[in-house]
Order: C-alpha cells, then sequence, then structure tokens
C-alpha cells in the first residue's frame, strides 16, 4: 500500500517558456506532494530538460517522455495509470497553482469522506502570467462546503457547471472506478469526469480562485 497521500501529474508540450512559472508554484507546495509525474507529449523544446534541471526543488519526481505526441487526455490517462496517492491533480504545464489549492482540498476533502472531488475558481493570466481576470461560472456554495449528489443536480439544473479542470483534485479510486477521461470528448473529459462523479458521490467546492490558466 503506497502512503501517498496526493499524486501531481502534469501534461506539457512545447511549453518551456511557461514551466519556470509552474515549476514555481509546486515547489511551494512541495510538502504536500508526494510524488510529481511530469509527462512530456513529444516536445521538441528541452521541456523535460527543463524540468529535470529543477528537480532539486520539485517533489519525488518523475519524467515519462512519449516518442511521438499522443495529445492531452491520453497523458491524463497515462497519469492515471502511474499514480500511486489517495488523490490525484491533473494540470497543464502552462498553469500555475496556488499552495493554498492543495492544503485547502485536501482538507476538505478529508473533512467530508463522501465527496469523490474538490474545486475552486480558477483565475486567467496573460502569457506574461499576470492575472487579467477570473474566470466567471456559477456559484454552487458561497463558503467551502460540500454537496451532496442531490445538491449537485439540482445546483447542475438550476445553475449550469463550475467545475474548473485545472483545478479539481480527484480520489484516485473513484476516477480510475469511472474508467478516467474519455478521449473522444477531448477538452470536455475532465469536465464530463467531474459530473460524473459529483453526482455519484458529491463533490466539494471552494468559491476562491486558486489556480490560474493562460
Amino acid at each position: 500500500m503506497s502512503n501517498i497521500k496526493l499524486s501531481v501529474v502534469i501534461i506539457c508540450r512545447n511549453e518551456r517558456t511557461h514551466l519556470p512559472a509552474a515549476i514555481e508554484a509546486l515547489s511551494a507546495s512541495k510538502q504536500l506532494i508526494g510524488e510529481l509525474i511530469f509527462i512530456d507529449d513529444d516536445s521538441d523544446d528541452g521541456s523535460p530538460d527543463a524540468v529535470l534541471t529543477e528537480a532539486w526543488r520539485l517533489p519525488p519526481l518523475t519524467i515519462i517522455r512519449n516518442e511521438r505526441s499522443y495529445g492531452i487526455v491520453a497523458g491524463m490517462q497515462r497519469g492515471l495509470e502511474l499514480a500511486r496517492g489517495s488523490y490525484v491533480f491533473l494540470g497543464g504545464a502552462d498553469d500555475v497553482t496556488s499552495p493554498e489549492l492543495f492544503e485547502k482540498s485536501l482538507r476538505l476533502l478529508a473533512q467530508h469522506p463522501n465527496a469523490a472531488l474538490c474545486s475552486s475558481l480558477t483565475g486567467l493570466i496573460n502569457q506574461e502570467g499576470s492575472l487579467i481576470d477570473v474566470l466567471a461560472v456559477p456559484l454552487p456554495l458561497l463558503e467551502p462546503g460540500y454537496l451532496t449528489p442531490k445538491q449537485v443536480e439540482s445546483a447542475l439544473m438550476k445553475l449550469d457547471s463550475w467545475f474548473a479542470g485545472n483545478t479539481c483534485i480527484f480520489r484516485l479510486n473513484a476516477l480510475r472506478e469511472i474508467g478516467g477521461f474519455d478521449n473522444h470528448l477531448q477538452g470536455f473529459s475532465d469536465a464530463f469526469a467531474a459530473w460524473t462523479l459529483s453526482l455519484r458521490y458529491g463533490a466539494c467546492f471552494i468559491p476562491e480562485p486558486l489556480a490560474a490558466k493562460r
């Protein structure tokens, strides 16, 4: 049995320009991350080497180098196969996470063991990394908390979806139980997984931006 609490999977294809910001953010959460799995989808800009040189400041690191590009969703599925934690976070190499994303999400999931995932609001940053906005989504809760499957169903019917994929921390076993991410859905695959799991088990939500995406 693994004693790793949180596995972080980062999918990358030619993101060397943005990697320093992602690495800086993850290094700030080093104590909370049991393992970091970096999957390089056949980059030709030296992205994996850039990560390797920073390994000393990162959590225990595994680098997977694809010999050809398989796409983001296939990378996410590969990450699920390799992850050993109780929880898993799957992010892009151009995303930035706040240390509070992991700290607050894991605390809330521990308080609500039925929940299959926790998500938050996300900021939007420009290519230089400056915050330009917060993604506008419905707020199913005004304070951090847990929604039962029935409450999730009601909120989705009344408000529409609020899940930001770059903030979702999943219970690994629950995500594997539904087969992970459907490659046919491409950019909607993480949202569909979040809907499926939250309607089955309920979900936690934190109404503040704890990550950012370009």
